[in-house]
């Protein structure tokens, strides 16, 4: 997965570049193919021990790599500001990822080539892979008209308004299906219905307070993390009904995996 992804950036590298007006920027883009190829290393054993309701590992891998990146970008941007040093920051991210995930693995990391089990992987998978293709065109479609139809500004304060909004909501996404798959997996019938409405129920009450807090308080923290060149009157707000339209859709995706 991570060469076919390194494949697809490394020769779609040109047209994002003439998409987004920077064709000077082309090798900036060719540079990030690196990312999945370093992430196809992980060792998945943080993801096996969540069965068992273990999450500490997780919060080890995900959290460290970003904690050591954000501690280095302000000296790292004083010292040469650069944007080659930020991608190979991003780089560095993907690296201590790597290396965390084996170094609180409890089992032997091995690569094995099987046929067998790559023939059942392509079957399972292969629906999905068209599922992750309009997933990400639904998500990211967006950035590509704006760039390409509207200036470099409008496009950079969109960007930074979607950049919050779509990581707070892909954070509580992340916590919320390690959180409640296993019991949802785990239970049938009564039980079922049971957690299933739980949480629901807290996923709702998350999206109200939460998009009324964007919805007031969405520009001054917009403000307070960019600066005030990037608000836009109304567009926080629609971003807002975008976070609690993202949000409710959890119980049922997360129902459907289980």
């Amino acid at each position: 997965r991570g060469l076919v992804v390194a494949i697809l950036i490394y020769s779609t590298s040109g047209i994002i570049a003439t998409i987004f007006k920077t064709p000077d920027l082309q090798w900036a883009y060719q540079i990030l193919i690196v990312v999945p190829l370093i992430k196809a290393f992980t060792h998945m054993n943080y993801k096996q021990v969540q069965r068992d309701y273990n999450y500490k590992k997780e919060m080890w891998v995900e959290t460290i790599p970003q904690i050591v990146t954000l501690l280095l970008i302000y000296p790292v941007f004083l010292l040469d500001s650069s944007p080659v040093l930020g991608l190979w920051l991003v780089v560095l991210q993907s690296i201590s990822m790597v290396l965390i995930s084996h170094l609180l693995a409890e089992s032997k990391y091995n690569i094995n080539f099987n046929t067998q089990l790559i023939k059942e992987v392509l079957i399972f998978g292969g629906p999905l892979v068209l599922s992750g293709l309009l997933m990400f065109f639904s998500i990211q479609g967006d950035r590509f008209l704006i760039g390409y139809y509207y200036s470099a500004y409008e496009f950079g304060v969109f960007s930074a308004i979607a950049l919050l909004v779509l990581n707070a909501s892909n954070a509580l996404a992340k916590f919320s299906t390690s959180l409640m798959l296993p019991p949802l997996a785990k239970s049938e019938g009564g039980d079922f219905n049971r957690v299933f409405n739980y949480f629901t129920a807290s996923i709702i009450a998350i999206a109200l307070v939460s998009g009324f807090f964007l919805l007031f308080l969405g520009e001054w923290v917009i403000a307070l993390l960019y600066g005030e060149n990037y608000i836009i009157s109304g567009l926080t707000g629609a971003f807002s009904l975008l976070f609690v339209a993202r949000i409710m859709r959890f119980p049922v995706t997360v129902a459907a995996i289980s």
